[in-house]
């Protein structure tokens, strides 16, 4: 996760001892429009 991160891909919130990773999508739309879409349509196989 450590690349992810700073790649900005992927934000980790801290919450007691639990890491908690979520993807950056709103960013990742902003700076590569689209891109969320075509990965999860490549990844259904359409």
């Amino acid at each position: 996760f450590k690349i992810l991160r700073g790649a900005g891909i992927v934000r980790t919130e801290i919450k007691g001892t639990e890491h908690i990773n979520s993807l950056r999508v709103p960013e990742l739309e902003k700076k590569f429009p689209g891109v969320m879409k075509s990965i999860l349509k490549a990844l259904r196989g359409g």
